[in-house]
């Protein structure tokens, strides 16, 4: 998973995008690695139950092809900050909620068949909202909207089919 989270960290700022759909946009150089990807549309952090401000990274949730490697719409997320390893992050969308798999700043959806269940529903869904706790004990709630996550998705399976 570290390996992954280093390739994004290298491709989304270098890759060209390719399609850009409201807040989505397709990252690929070529076809053998395609990434869709959005920034946070609100963040709200709290601790102790009252809303504070705190400095954090890049926020954005990921969506990954790399066919020969295997990968096919793997779902990940970066927070900006470490995340507790002993909470789990959760992504809420269309009524569902799944864990998420935590690894420092990075969550990943536990298998490839959880990716699959969570890009159903976020194909379904209006937004998706992700929960997580840093090591410093504050809860935060990203959420994403997914107007022109299909298009992104559909043009992604397109350039890197697999």
């Amino acid at each position: 998973m570290r390996r992954l989270a280093a390739a994004l960290a290298l491709v989304l700022p270098a890759a060209p995008a390719l399609a850009q759909d409201a807040v989505w946009t397709l990252y690929s150089e070529d076809a053998s690695a395609c990434y869709v990807s959005s920034p946070a549309g609100t963040s709200v952090n709290t601790r102790d139950g009252e809303e504070v401000e705190v400095s954090r990274g890049v926020t954005r949730l990921v969506v990954g092809w790399r066919p020969a490697d295997g990968m096919v719409g793997q779902v990940s997320f970066t927070g900006g900050y470490p995340f507790d390893p002993e909470r789990p992050v959760t992504l809420a969308t269309n009524g569902q909620t799944f864990e998420m798999t935590n690894d420092g700043e990075w969550a990943y959806s536990p298998s490839p068949e959880a990716d699959a269940e969570i890009l159903a529903a976020l194909r379904a869904g209006e937004s998706a909202t992700l929960t997580g706790l840093s090591t410093r004990g504050t809860q935060t709630q990203d959420t994403f909207p997914l107007e022109g996550f299909d298009e992104a998705v559909d043009a992604a399976l397109e350039r890197c089919p697999g």
